[in-house]
């Protein structure tokens, strides 16, 4: 069982995610820039697919570490969501009702 006070969740697929320190340097030993860059592109959905699967391959890696690309974009196409509960559960401050398209609109100012 994945856990979410380690910045861990399991993914549809039954395999554990962790964003933690090393899945951070290990992100920027795969795609070849910083982890940050990446964090960023996934949250304003620019990122690429190379640095989607990336970043996923780079959560995975604690503990499956014998698991390649193509496995985890195999696991991108099963779960393409993992991404934002991985974020949020390596973030536990941040409003869990709040993910990529459901922010709440602002109020119209009365005129």
């Amino acid at each position: 069982m994945a856990n979410r006070f380690k910045g861990e969740i399991e993914t549809a697929t039954g395999h554990k995610m962790v964003l933690d320190y090393n899945a951070l340097a290990e992100l920027e030993s795969i795609a070849g820039k910083r982890a940050q860059e990446v964090l960023e592109s996934l949250d304003d959905g620019s990122v690429s697919l190379t640095d989607l699967r990336a970043f996923y391959l780079a959560c995975l890696r604690r503990h499956h570490p014998d698991l390649s690309v193509f496995d985890a974009g195999d696991i991108v196409s099963e779960d393409p969501e993992a991404w934002v509960r991985v974020v949020a559960a390596a973030s536990p401050d941040a409003p869990k009702e709040v993910s990529p398209g459901n922010a709440k609109a602002r109020q119209k100012k009365a005129g």
